[in-house]
């Protein structure tokens, strides 16, 4: 069993011109948090980068594809959001994980199904990957899924700005059975997340805040 664990950055906040609502020094601060809560649970962690997404021999095709999604987000931060599956894949899969989701009790596994969420809202049913565990094969057919749909069919537009992502092609294949769900990550500030084995401290729910720090004072790690 593997104990490993991987998160993915490749730099976007470090470039010129980039403008984001958080600049490096607070991302590495996170990670480093990140890095500090799943090395205490007897998990190693590895930071992914687009070298490692570029050895999977369907970058180029994959690349290509998914840059024609519509996005609202800078799309450079989107397709970071797509290459992290393809390095996870190409690394023969495991456990990846947002370097937001500090870990609290969640201790080495392996995935019960070739793809499997970590992350669910229960009243929804529509799941974040956050968190993510499977085989290599189900990492690459989400990948898959993701370069060969119609992204006109799985747009949630913000505003007047076409939009999809990774997360919302996923929500709408919910009842396809390419991906099992372990809801056990709770976002901060929800129900039970003051208990919960990982909690992830999302852009979202941590609005204005250094997450870096305020994540590992929120609750003791």
């Amino acid at each position: 069993m593997s104990n490993i664990v991987y998160t993915y950055y490749d730099g976007i906040y470090e470039g010129d011109g980039d403008v984001l609502s958080e600049d490096a020094e607070k991302q590495h601060e996170l990670m480093a948090g990140w890095k500090r809560s799943w090395s205490k649970r007897g998990w190693s962690p590895q930071v992914l980068t687009a070298k490692d997404a570029m050895l999977h021999p369907l970058y180029d095709m994959y690349t290509e594809r998914c840059s024609k999604l519509p996005t609202a987000n800078m799309p450079a931060y989107e397709m970071a959001c797509y290459h992290r599956w393809l390095a996870v894949a190409a690394k023969g899969g495991g456990f990846m994980s947002d370097y937001d989701v500090i870990n609290y009790s969640f201790t080495p596994t392996q995935p019960q199904a070739d793809l499997v969420i970590f992350e669910s809202n229960s009243t929804e049913d529509n799941v974040t990957p956050s968190v993510v565990g499977g085989s290599a094969a189900g990492f690459t057919t989400a990948a898959m899924i993701f370069a060969t749909c119609d992204g006109n069919s799985v747009r949630l537009d913000e505003g007047s700005t076409p939009h999809t992502s990774d997360m919302i092609i996923l929500q709408h294949m919910k009842h396809s059975g390419i991906y099992a769900t372990c809801p056990i990550v709770k976002q901060y500030g929800t129900k039970g997340w003051k208990e919960a084995p990982l909690v992830h401290f999302s852009h979202g729910a941590t609005r204005n805040i250094n997450r870096g720090k305020f994540a590992l004072e929120s609750r003791p790690i």
